[in-house]
């Protein structure tokens, strides 16, 4: 006789082997046929709202057992022991109909406030849920556990986890805002335009010919005041200066409006980068800037005030 991977009975491995799901000889518990409730109703849970929770589950059978040990703990539900799979995805915390019938009878079982569905969204049979305290060694807390008939293992849910501290979140940062106010501390630093040490030049291609604009571009007629206003803030910061002789290199001004009201000063400069000469610069990549900031405890957001105003060009 042959069976599933060519091979005579008789010659089988597993012909002495005891199979854990069935109780039969013959074949392992990964082959074993009647475990498909098992893989169907085993779960993992994910809560999409208030009424409704999904139950799957997605299973290595080779390695199931390795996994489940590892992922699973001993929890204490009213001072009864109850052995838990760890589940981090699911949402809830559910408990097969047979353990809540052989060890939690006593407690009260309500009208569930929410319906489980397996992972093709068919509905479960949900029981109810009883409202118990849970703990493992000085954690515990309150907390509302499901009862689902068909169930295989018990669920434990992600609140549950993190709240028993069996799971932790390895990349969670708990920020405290500083109670120094900098603003108060250095007030020069805020105020006004900062300016950068030294001048930058421009560097312009051999045989660059210079491009000016013979008329100005028409600016809308709401935003002339403003864009009077705010060349005039420029002005008396330093950061233009007035020009009323002819010019070899002039680009038109464009006018953009800011969510807040004011506006925007920017020019043209498609003519003048063409004969720019670039200075190539690699930025930095993600990777590298966490790299140095390895280690670091404070962190803070700085954003510096109209930061291309502060760089100054040389005269020519």
């Amino acid at each position: 006789m042959w069976l599933a991977k060519k091979h005579y009975k008789d010659k089988c491995a597993a012909k002495d082997v005891e199979c854990r799901e069935c109780g039969k000889n013959g074949h392992y518990t990964r082959v074993c046929k009647n475990k498909k409730t098992y893989q169907a109703s085993s779960s993992k849970v994910n809560c999409v709202s208030e009424e409704i929770a999904f139950l799957g589950a997605i299973e290595d059978s080779e390695n199931r057992d390795e996994v489940n040990a590892r992922w699973s703990a001993n929890v204490l539900v009213e001072n009864v022991p109850v052995y838990f799979k760890l589940d981090p995805g699911a949402e809830v915390t559910v408990i097969p109909e047979l353990l809540f019938q052989s060890k939690l009878k006593s407690l009260a079982l309500e009208k569930s406030d929410r319906q489980l569905c397996g992972p093709s969204r068919d509905k479960l049979e949900t029981l109810g849920m009883i409202r118990c305290k849970i703990s493992v060694k000085d954690n515990e807390m309150n907390t509302k556990v499901y009862v689902a008939r068909g169930l295989q293992r018990s669920l434990l849910g992600v609140t549950e986890c993190e709240r028993l501290g069996l799971v932790k979140r390895i990349n969670a940062i708990n920020g405290q805002e500083s109670k120094v106010d900098p603003l108060k501390e250095f007030p020069e630093i805020f105020s006004g335009l900062g300016k950068m040490e030294g001048e930058y030049s421009i560097k312009l291609k051999d045989g660059a010919k210079p491009f000016a604009i013979s008329q100005p571009r028409r600016v809308p007629l709401p935003l002339l005041d403003k864009l009077k206003d705010q060349l005039d803030a420029m002005l008396k910061m330093g950061v233009i200066e007035k020009v009323d002789q002819p010019t070899e290199w002039c680009a038109p001004c464009v006018c953009v409006l800011k969510p807040n009201g004011t506006v925007r000063v920017c020019v043209d400069l498609v003519k003048l980068n063409e004969s720019v000469q670039r200075e190539n610069y690699p930025m930095p990549i993600v990777e590298h800037s966490l790299a140095k900031m390895a280690g670091a405890v404070i962190f803070s957001e700085l954003d510096q005030n109209n930061s291309f105003w502060q760089i100054k060009l040389c005269e020519k």
